[in-house]
């Protein structure tokens, strides 16, 4: 984020910080959501803390408060009852989602306490499995605990990542794979130039997402633990 800073800064650029999953988290000590210009939040139901649906900006741009204040609103002048200078949209939260959302900001630190320790858990468990990597987490940043990630060597794990998923499924265990890179989908392939990302393409390729929830318990943990260690080959 800081190289990032300094370009934007040098051509007076904004920067939008995407931290849908990413509550709580830190990038040297600060918080997400104090990075960038403007940084998004995802409340979807899988999130940490979530109300089903929707999101927030965060932002100390008093303008682009505004602007995103107007817009949200269906472009109505805040000013003016009915009167719409621009056109907007309609993005806002019921009042009945943002009290789910307030009653989980205040246990935030039970749920993100227990998240960490699932973290943990699984970590004992699944370290020194042959073909298996863990997600590396650098010195200076603390992780939001949202779903814990693995990838899956197909050579020294003896499967591919979508055999070992399937295998889990048999034991009716859910998994998930890495998200499809974006340069990768129809709406974003430019055919005038090639980009060639092979360490994007490898870990959407070998990634996945482990069960995680918050209420989740350590004879759950183990149990996911045992089959995939049980589909090595």
């Amino acid at each position: 984020m800081d190289r990032i800073g300094e370009i934007a800064a040098k051509h007076q650029l904004w920067v939008i910080e995407d931290a849908a999953e990413a509550h709580f988290a830190r990038y040297k000590g600060r918080l997400t959501g104090t990075l960038a210009d403007a940084t998004v939040f995802s409340f979807f139901g899988n999130k940490i803390i979530t109300c089903g649906e929707g999101g927030a900006i965060t932002t100390e741009d008093p303008e682009l408060d505004r602007r995103i204040r107007l817009l949200r609103n269906q472009g109505m002048d805040p000013a003016r009852r009915y009167f719409f200078p621009v056109v907007g949209y309609n993005y806002r939260l019921t009042n009945v989602a943002c009290a789910l959302l307030c009653a989980q900001l205040e246990k935030r630190e039970r749920l993100i306490r227990r998240r960490r320790e699932i973290y943990r858990r699984y970590r004992e468990r699944l370290e020194g499995i042959a073909g298996l990597g863990l997600q590396p987490v650098a010195p200076w940043a603390e992780v939001t605990p949202w779903l814990f990630c693995a990838t899956i060597d197909p050579e020294r794990f003896g499967r591919s990542r979508d055999e070992v998923m399937d295998v889990l499924q048999a034991s009716q265990i859910e998994t998930r794979p890495f998200f499809i890179p974006i340069h990768e989908l129809p709406p974003y392939v430019d055919d005038r130039r090639t980009l060639c990302l092979p360490e994007t393409t490898r870990l959407a390729a070998t990634g996945l997402n482990l069960p995680t929830f918050s209420g989740m318990s350590d004879g759950q943990i183990d149990r996911v633990c045992a089959a995939l260690a049980a589909a090595r080959r």
